[in-house]
């Protein structure tokens, strides 16, 4: 997996799909899966091991997304494995997967939002199940930042979320919208 770009696939019946990516010991890594076609049969699912083979996270139980974020302990190649999470594991269907993690430069998806942050500029995007937009910017030692999410469109299902990571990965604040 390249950090930023969104990957897509297709869970198949009884498929689980395979993915790796490289990461250091400090990086904080999110991993967000949807569903591509709504209202489809997969209700997705993520595992997370290291390179040690421990799982690390996992999470599945909503019926469109699954997310999950941990902090690298140790540095190699991570498997995030992807499958379907319904009852009894019977659904299926495609699906859109994105990684991003602090400690390599940003990559995009052609068409995606993301990369780096003018003071003062309002910078539009798009959120679509099982997408992450990555945005960075410089700051100094001391100084104050503010950084703001909300919907262009009303009534929206979209419920803006921030994280925000310092330069040495370690998660600094989040912000999770409540309506």
């Amino acid at each position: 997996m390249t950090n930023g770009i969104t990957h897509t696939g297709t869970i198949d019946l009884g498929d689980l799909d395979v993915w790796t990516f490289p990461a250091n010991a400090g990086d904080s890594i999110f991993v967000a899966m949807g569903e591509s076609v709504a209202g489809s049969a997969l209700t997705p699912g993520l595992w997370l091991y290291g390179p040690d083979g421990r799982l690390l996270t996992s999470y599945g139980s909503s019926a469109v997304a699954a997310e999950i974020s941990t902090r690298a302990t140790n540095s190699g190649t991570f498997t995030v494995v992807a499958g379907d999470f319904s009852n009894a594991y019977s659904g299926s269907g495609a699906y859109r997967l994105t990684m991003v993690k602090t400690g390599d430069p940003i990559v995009l998806s052609p068409d995606d939002q993301g990369g780096p942050l003018t003071n003062g500029v309002t910078h539009v995007g798009d959120i679509y199940v099982g997408d992450l937009d990555v945005w960075n910017f410089t700051a100094s030692a001391g100084e104050s930042i503010t950084v703001r999410m909300g919907e262009l469109i009303s009534g929206s299902p979209l419920l803006p979320a921030v994280w925000l990571f310092g330069p040495d990965g370690a998660q600094l604040d989040v912000y999770v919208s409540s309506s």
